[in-house]
């Protein structure tokens, strides 16, 4: 995501260029963020990812997380769609040691995002009233989102997790050697049948 940023802004020469460029990138999150702001806290959260402590994030986080999910998934999916050769669409279909001829953006939203509320329709959010956004449990942070307030600096802080460390993740039940597409649901039926 961070390289498709900067290239956004090295071949944009306006304000408006780079503005349209970020809305195609971030649709979501340029909302919220503008290109400063969402290059400095994608190359944080790369940067953090790195290390061995795991991190909180919030929906700030995640609503960045999505639209790089989404982007990811559409610039993948289109190159093999584009693919005029076999041999072209296997090259670009490898990730590691694995063919994957598709990424299912909405199937991952649903396995490894808790909840969406991060896009909360503006309207939506405002008629909830505070009373209806804490029964359903929005956040402050969520309806700020909702209503496209900027993050503030210290809300883009990663801190690090205090709770208990979760088991270490063993091979994916979403995922086997000889899936095309990701996740791949007719594995894990498959899998949990033996």
């Amino acid at each position: 995501m961070s390289d498709e940023l900067l290239d956004a802004i090295t071949y944009s020469t306006t304000e408006e260029g780079i503005k349209e460029q970020l809305d195609t990138l971030l649709p979501n999150a340029g909302r919220v963020f503008n290109f400063h702001t969402a290059l400095d806290t994608v190359r944080a959260m790369d940067a953090y990812l790195r290390k061995p402590e795991l991190y909180q994030l919030n929906d700030y986080h995640y609503l960045l997380l999505y639209d790089a999910l989404l982007n990811l998934c559409d610039l993948h999916n289109e190159a093999i769609k584009d693919c005029e050769t076999e041999e072209d669409r296997i090259q670009l279909s490898q990730i590691g040691d694995y063919l994957i001829r598709e990424l299912l953006f909405d199937e991952m939203v649903d396995i490894y995002f808790f909840d969406t509320d991060f896009l909360l329709n503006p309207d939506d959010a405002f008629n909830l009233g505070m009373q209806g956004r804490n029964g359903l449990n929005v956040s402050e942070e969520t309806f700020h989102i909702s209503q496209g307030f900027a993050p503030h600096p210290e809300e883009l802080e990663l801190k690090e997790y205090e709770g208990e460390a979760p088991a270490p993740p063993e091979a994916s039940p979403y995922f086997g050697s000889k899936s095309k597409v990701y996740p791949d649901f007719d594995y894990k039926i498959n899998s949990s049948a033996l």
